[in-house]
């Protein structure tokens, strides 16, 4: 599945100005490593879907130094299946983000509303204290 994915946009990568990455689950991110180099492709990034936030022993998470050794240069925090299925809060995410940046990752910051948070007009509340409070300290 990778490797098919990865011809497709190898064509495309090379006619397009904008820089791309892929963040598949954790299991395939050494495949998609190995893939990328043994094809000597360096126009697409590897990122990853999530980080745990401290660098201790963490049964099952995955840490910042984990990522860098996998090659990944940015991760994906907030995302809202992790909010509502991990009930990660803004405190965490800005945790995550002040690790990714001390570990100069990339953070790809999501943001967004629940339905319910929709239907009562909360929209603008919600989103901009999901920004703030994690930009709130940033270096």
């Amino acid at each position: 599945m990778l490797k098919t994915w990865i011809e497709d946009f190898k064509i495309n990568a090379q006619t397009i100005d904008s820089n791309i990455g892929i963040s598949p689950p954790y299991v395939y991110l050494d495949q998609l490593k190995n893939i990328l180099f043994s094809n000597d492709i360096d126009s697409i990034q590897i990122g990853s879907q999530d980080v745990d936030h401290s660098d201790g022993a963490r049964t099952g998470a995955i840490s910042a130094s984990m990522l860098l050794d996998l090659g990944c240069k940015y991760t994906i925090i907030g995302h809202s299946e992790r909010r509502s299925l991990f009930k990660e809060d803004n405190k965490i995410i800005e945790e995550k983000f002040r690790c990714l940046e001390s570990n100069n990752i990339m953070q790809v910051l999501c943001i967004g509303e629940s339905l319910e948070e929709m239907e009562s007009g909360k929209t603008l509340d919600v989103l901009n204290e999901q920004i703030t409070s994690v930009l709130k300290n940033k270096t």
